[in-house]
């Protein structure tokens, strides 16, 4: 059985768990990922940015889970519940995935 950082990655981003997060990463010597998670992404819009495109890049390697949580990170809402409905047919886990990550009650009803 395999323990990787990113199998988890979804959970503790919903959980707003990134220094967490990056501290699996870092255990897992990817210290790359453990210093970007460390970044502001509530304030940073080019940490967002990077996040998106980080989440392309993982999507393209067929690393959905991983991109789930870069998209969070993103606040990419629209691509999270894309990829869940339309890609996975996860329905019940879209609903919590935004209720988790929503900003605010306006967004969460705009998206579910």
């Amino acid at each position: 059985r395999r323990r990787e950082p990113m199998d988890a990655a979804l959970w503790y981003v919903l959980a707003r768990k990134t220094r967490q997060l990056s501290a699996l990463f870092k255990a897992s010597n990817e210290d790359k990922v453990a210093a970007f998670l460390l970044r502001d992404f509530e304030n940073d819009e080019a940490a967002r940015t990077s996040a998106c495109k980080n989440a392309f890049a993982l999507l393209a390697k067929h690393q959905v889970v991983g991109a789930l949580a870069f998209f969070v990170l993103a606040r990419r809402l629209d691509d999270v519940l894309n990829l869940l409905i339309m890609n996975m047919d996860e329905i019940h886990l879209a609903v919590l995935v935004v209720r988790l990550a929503a900003q605010s009650p306006q967004q969460e009803t705009h998206l579910v």
